[in-house]
């Protein structure tokens, strides 16, 4: 099993919340025993995605034919990544590109929506990639 962590391409950069992600994502990987694979989408720089790699991430994918937030094809991104790795953690930013992703899936999102900054939350799921249990990581 593996932890998937979206990161989202903001023209062309990783915002600090992603790449807290990503580092919150490949500590769990390493408690768990797996690996912390990244995806993204879009073009980015190969050193920003580099960069992934010091922040933990063994694994970046990128769909570079995605290039705007277009909320069903992230959602089918992030679960063909998802199912392709064996993914049963998926960490993300809940910023609004993360809300839609959420919101064009199964996955269940029940934080505060009312506030404006960006949240990591972790989603864990089943074998069937539902959710099982979702955590809110920061206020």
């Amino acid at each position: 099993m593996a932890v998937l962590v979206f990161i989202e391409n903001n023209s062309g950069t990783v915002k600090k919340a992603g790449l807290e992600a990503v580092f919150y994502a490949s500590e769990t990987a390493k408690k768990l025993g797996s690996e912390c694979i990244a995806a993204t989408y879009g073009e980015i720089a190969d050193d920003t995605l580099a960069a992934l790699g010091k922040y933990g991430a063994s694994k970046v994918v990128v769909a570079k034919s995605i290039n705007s937030i277009d909320g069903q094809q992230l959602t089918n991104f992030i679960s063909d990544v998802a199912n392709a790795n064996n993914a049963d953690t998926v960490v993300m930013a809940l910023n609004p590109t993360g809300n839609m992703v959420i919101s064009g899936s199964t996955w269940i999102y029940d934080f505060d929506e009312q506030k404006n900054d960006e949240y990591l939350g972790v989603y864990v799921l089943d074998t069937n990639y539902n959710v099982t249990h979702s955590t809110l990581l920061t206020d």
